[in-house]
């Protein structure tokens, strides 16, 4: 056993591989070979890897050295090209034990999170009274309790109308004992 211990993280990589990844050199000012650049003519590519959830590493892999190059794809990193996009694969970030670190942090970076709002709502409470009668008809669950949220102080007709909608007359009929503004189920 090496020691390491499994993180449980995890990146997506799309590897290229050839000679023809290896043409478009960005030379610095000493003559020196920097990096390359990899291109995507239309950013169907690109914008699928900096859409997805997992962060997402272009690997440029060189079969005459056995050597493979890496660039974490952001959207600081890709470069718009009017029509495309292209992102600098840096000529010191190899994929070799003495970058394991930058690697574990770029799997360790995460997209921000599409936030969810629960899936307890609170009945009709973002529905603006003059619309609440016809969420009720149209989308009840946006007006009806919500049966993991407890009982409401107040209940109005339009939440037994979106109940009713539901078809959720047993509930209904609870929540009639429990609030005298509820017609008991006899009675609707």
């Amino acid at each position: 056993m090496n020691g390491r211990v499994q993180l449980g993280l995890m990146v997506g990589v799309q590897v290229k591989s050839g000679p023809s990844f290896f043409t478009e050199a960005e030379i610095s000012e000493g003559g020196q070979v920097h990096g390359w650049w990899f291109r995507d003519a239309d950013r169907r590519h690109v914008d699928a890897w900096l859409r997805h959830s997992l962060p997402h590493l272009i690997v440029l892999h060189d079969p005459a050295t056995r050597t493979s190059y890496w660039a974490h794809v952001t959207d600081e990193a890709v470069v718009s090209t009017g029509q495309g996009a292209k992102i600098l694969v840096p000529r010191e970030q190899t994929v070799a034990p003495e970058h394991l670190q930058a690697l574990i942090e770029v799997a360790a970076s995460r997209r921000p999170d599409v936030p969810w709002e629960g899936s307890i709502w609170l009945a009709g409470s973002s529905v603006p009274a003059a619309a609440r009668l016809r969420h009720a008809l149209l989308v009840p669950r946006l007006v009806a309790p919500h049966p993991n949220a407890g009982k409401p102080d107040q209940f109005g007709f339009e939440q037994a109308v979106a109940m009713l909608v539901q078809t959720r007359l047993l509930e209904l009929h609870q929540w009639s004992d429990a609030h005298a503004e509820v017609k008991s189920r006899d009675v609707v």
